[in-house]
């Protein structure tokens, strides 16, 4: 009796799309610097220590916080609506 052996490839279509960057500053002194904590654990110590860096480095005019409110989910669209309207640069981090 003949039987029949199905092969699948293993090896998925990879797809890379460009995308232009946001333009950088070259100076953030003055600047209003945007956190944004996704709620793993040690993420805020990590945050924290670099925005005061950052702070003291740059004298940043301003730091604005914000939370993701779960690690597994996307931060929501008025987060980032938020920071992106206040702030000149955005820094998230993930910790463990």
């Amino acid at each position: 009796m003949e039987q029949k052996v199905r092969l699948l490839n293993p090896i998925g279509e990879v797809r890379v799309k460009r995308e232009k960057l946001a333009a950088r500053s070259r100076d953030l002194s003055r600047r209003i610097g945007g956190f944004l904590d996704n709620s793993k654990y040690n993420a805020n110590f990590f945050l924290e220590r670099l925005a005061k860096g950052l702070s003291e480095k740059f004298k940043l005019e301003q730091v604005v916080w914000e939370a993701k409110p779960r690690t597994t989910a996307p931060a929501p669209t008025p987060v980032l609506d938020r920071l992106s309207q206040a702030c000149a640069f955005v820094v998230t981090a993930f910790g463990d």
